[in-house]
């Protein structure tokens, strides 16, 4: 629609269309005006309408023939409206409205859509009361209100809401005493966003039990308070542009976005990231066509611009996160089998000149050459971990940079044949709102090259880091390194014993010993019992010697007679 003129409506336009399900009028690009025009008395009949999305809509007033009683999703998105419905509209089927900003004044009464799940109305600058019909919705488990700047009226929230957005609303402190009262019995929200709401003091939030994502993004309060632990199941804290904040409690996350913070001094614990919940609540999946895994999250933690943070702590994240990665890369490839949880990533940034010295490979250029020991596959390889240090160039424009990201190459000389690169890139976005002034370190961990790649190729390979091109002028790579990391043997994790590494052996030695002398089908089943067992070493061995694959392993049918 962006490549055509204005359209008018005829009010014979849709005569005869009983049986349309699907009407979309789209705008390419947010902003854009509204090209098709209709009568404020225009009538539909679209008893069979599924989806209506009309962004732009140009009419003050809903239509009643736009809530037909089959329809599933509603968008009226950036609409002119300003009247919607008035007493009860009965719509049983409906699951999902958005009238986000559009310019109604009031939300009306909803007891007529038991089944709705999501409501969007953020960015309804002229919304001040949504009807207390909603608290009686106990489907709906999605609110979006940001940028609702004269809400007023705010009932009771349902009990079984699981997502609240009340970000940008400006009401400051007496906005927390405001909403608070309404979502204490709301005992499944797992989604709090009250970013830029002018917050200068924090109060506890220990009744919202279940929370395991928490944003306070640009708020002006001096400290978190410390029953923020009693969160037992928070993983994600946003709390960029905190400028006032001078001090974190004890935390145990997943991720941590703390970009611009810049009186942030202290973390009163570490580590902290969490420890069991790597295994509890990160999700991933094994992909049989190429060999690697995928993970639903990373442990990130983004501390750009903390300018007065202590550089040791960073340190201490870093040396923190790739802890648990050799702890947990073990169990990524030995639970691939089964829907288990792992965590196998990391992003760490924070404001600094130095690679962390006890990288082994350190350059004072943007590319680096890395030699493997010979013998590294036999302890237990788990992949490298890349860092960089960026700083902005001399003539970098503040007002110039929208979006930038680190990217690096690795190149392989096989053993015979051509050399091989691989390429990637660091897990960052930064946008104008994230430009940073200063010298950084950016540590990432999900370096997509595979043990097998390896065996295959020289000992020695180069890694070459670099901005991406059309940001050269704004950053450069001053310092790169590399480092190695290997599954740790481990004696006892969380009560639970763990083969030692001469148990590992001895086991081993048994195993391919008698493997020469059983059937396929007893060899894969021994091999299912070895990966629930965490014998790593025998993967390593066994398979390779016996030419027994991973894929044998997962294409295997076990129900077969």
């Amino acid at each position: 629609m962006s490549k055509i003129r204005d359209i008018d409506l005829k009010p014979c336009a849709f005569a005869n269309m009983h049986k349309l399900r699907y009407l979309n009028f789209y705008v390419s690009s947010f902003g854009d005006a509204n090209k098709v025009h209709v009568s404020e008395d225009h009538e539909f009949d679209f008893t069979e309408l599924r989806y209506l999305s009309w962004h732009g809509c140009p009419m003050k007033s809903l239509l009643s023939s736009f809530l037909p009683e089959n329809l599933v999703k509603l968008d009226m998105s950036n609409s002119k409206i300003e009247q919607l419905w008035n007493g009860v509209q009965h719509c049983a089927k409906l699951k999902e409205i958005n009238f986000g900003g559009s310019s109604i004044t009031i939300c009306p009464d909803l007891s007529g859509f038991p089944n709705l799940k999501r409501l969007y109305l953020y960015n309804c600058k002229y919304l001040h009361e949504i009807s207390s019909s909603i608290q009686d919705l106990d489907k709906l488990d999605f609110l979006q209100l940001s940028l609702c700047s004269n809400l007023e009226i705010l009932p009771e929230m349902p009990c079984n809401l699981e997502s609240l957005l009340l970000g940008n609303s400006h009401k400051g402190d007496a906005m927390v005493c405001w909403f608070l009262p309404r979502i204490v019995g709301c005992h499944n929200l797992i989604f709090l966003d009250i970013s830029y709401c002018g917050i200068t003091n924090l109060p506890d939030l220990d009744c919202l039990s279940s929370l395991t994502d928490l944003y306070l993004d640009g708020n002006s309060f001096e400290s978190i308070p410390t029953s923020i632990i009693n969160l037992s199941n928070l993983e994600r804290l946003n709390i960029d542009h905190c400028k006032k904040l001078k001090s974190l409690p004890a935390l145990q996350l997943l991720k941590i976005c703390a970009f611009g913070c810049t009186s942030l001094e202290v973390l009163q614990c570490l580590p902290i990231f969490k420890n069991n919940a790597l295994f509890t609540y990160m999700r991933f999946s094994y992909s049989a066509f190429n060999g690697h895994l995928y993970s639903e999250d990373i442990l990130y933690a983004d501390f750009g611009n903390c300018c007065k943070l202590d550089p040791n702590i960073s340190e201490d994240i870093v040396k923190d996160a790739i802890r648990k990665i050799q702890y947990t890369r073990e169990y990524s490839v030995l639970y691939s089998l089964d829907d288990k949880a792992a965590v196998v990533d990391a992003f760490i940034c924070y404001p600094g000149s130095e690679i962390p010295e006890w990288f082994k490979f350190r350059s004072n250029e943007s590319f680096i050459n890395v030699e493997l020991p010979p013998d590294w596959f036999d302890y237990n390889y788990a992949g490298f971990v890349l860092s960089v240090v960026v700083a902005p160039c001399l003539d970098h424009q503040d007002d110039e940079v929208e979006y930038w990201r680190i990217e690096w190459n690795c190149n392989l000389k096989p053993k015979d044949g051509d050399p091989c690169v691989r390429t990637g890139l660091f897990y960052v976005d930064i946008n104008e709102e994230q430009d940073i002034r200063s010298n950084h370190v950016f540590v990432y961990s999900c370096v997509n090259i595979s043990p097998s790649e390896l065996l295959f190729c020289d000992n020695e390979i180069t890694f070459q880091f670099y901005i991406r091109h059309d940001m050269k002028q704004q950053y450069k790579v001053e310092k790169c390194g590399v480092h190695l990391i290997f599954a740790q043997h481990r004696e006892e994790v969380n009560g639970s014993s763990r083969i030692r590494e001469d148990e590992d052996v001895l086991s081993l030695a048994n195993v391919h010993d008698k493997c020469e002398e059983e059937d396929e089908l007893i060899k894969m089943f021994k091999a299912l019992c070895v990966l629930n067992c965490g014998m790593h070493v025998y993967l390593k061995e066994a398979f390779l010697l016996d030419s027994v694959g991973y894929l044998s392993v997962n294409c295997l049918d076990l129900d077969s007679p």
